[in-house]
């Protein structure tokens, strides 16, 4: 009862600290490099490309990795190229690399921007002063990052990563959808040429920058940008099956799991029983200002048990897949 007591107050916590990203109207407009990653991205890329076209700010460059997609990505992103959008033909990466760490540690090399905003390639932008909103609020001792609105399939186990995420009075981690932060500091601290081979990257990224003295700030971006991760249920569990162990290591996964399972969803099957239901409604109170917060629907709430169990399983299935040397994902095996 008291640890459920705990983590509710933290996540009020969390409900009022997170601010939304709001001009502070400086007059300075430093160069800015955006930079995406993009493999397989065909019906994806469209949609960020476009939206970005309407953003208001001009001292901008978008630069866009292609790599090695096996669809029209490619073809589709050179039909954007301008004086501000450049493709680059992406190579084989090197062994002890994932694709994606290593497709942003290149975007870098060929940026020239003072403020580097990393996005990936599922992102819409939905505010055309979102450049404008990041130099009024990154400087030198910070990071920007944020949730933004989630659409598609499996938001109802994806709400669950938001909650967990509220439960940490902290920030650790950062959301490698959307991050902003000072090339001088991407260039002293180079955390994708440190984290290549780490599939949940954002999360060991914002830890290490914590640790280096950089405040990861956390932003509710839901009026910033909408991202469509999974177009499904199936394709979900596949895209947590890749990035579930690497929470706590293919040691612990396990251990973690009964750990989230005795405290989340034994409540629930314990219900009848004092005081396992002033838990539960303790829990579902939590879980109803987390999806406030995070601009999930209501109904989520109420499929809370059903979304631990689930959560808990593709956990499972990850430690499995990891151990077995079997995480896929975009036609490659990570082989970790």
């Amino acid at each position: 009862m008291l640890f459920h007591i705990l983590i509710f107050l933290i996540a009020l916590y969390k409900f009022a600290s997170i601010k939304k990203l709001k001009r502070n109207y400086k007059e300075k407009q430093p160069f800015v490099s955006i930079l995406i990653p993009a493999r397989n991205e065909e019906k994806n890329l469209p949609i960020l490309l476009n939206s970005l076209l309407k953003v208001k700010y001009e001292n901008v460059e978008i630069l866009i990795y292609d790599d090695l997609s096996e669809d029209r990505t490619y073809e589709i992103a050179k039909s954007f190229e301008n004086e501000k959008i450049k493709v680059i033909k992406g190579k084989e990466k090197p062994f002890h690399w994932i694709g994606k760490n290593f497709a942003l540690y290149n975007l870098v090399k060929f940026s020239k921007g003072e403020i580097l905003i990393f996005l990936d390639a599922d992102v819409e932008i939905i505010d055309e002063e979102f450049i404008l909103k990041v130099v009024d609020n990154i400087n030198e001792n910070n990071v920007i990052t944020g949730f933004g609105k989630f659409e598609g399939g499996g938001k109802a186990i994806l709400s669950i990563i938001t909650f967990l995420f509220s439960q940490i009075p902290i920030n650790l981690g950062l959301n490698g959808q959307f991050w902003a932060i000072k090339r001088e500091n991407y260039l002293k601290y180079e955390p994708h040429l440190k984290f290549k081979n780490e599939v949940l990257e954002d999360v060991k990224i914002g830890i290490y920058l914590l640790f280096k003295g950089l405040k990861v700030e956390f932003f509710d971006l839901k009026d910033v940008f909408k991202v469509k991760m999974y177009d499904n249920f199936y394709e979900m569990i596949e895209g947590l099956t890749k990035n579930a162990y690497s929470m706590f290591g293919k040691k612990f996964t396990p251990i973690m799991v009964i750990l989230f399972y005795f405290a989340f969803l034994i409540p629930f099957i314990l219900f009848p029983i004092y005081p396992f239901y002033l838990i539960c409604l303790i829990i579902l109170l939590d879980k109803l200002i987390c999806d406030i917060k995070y601009g999930f629907s209501i109904k989520y709430t109420f499929l809370t048990p059903i979304s631990f169990f689930i959560f808990g399983l593709i956990m499972l299935r990850s430690w499995y897949f990891s151990l077995k040397g079997k995480l896929y994902w975009k036609g490659r095996n990570l082989k970790l």
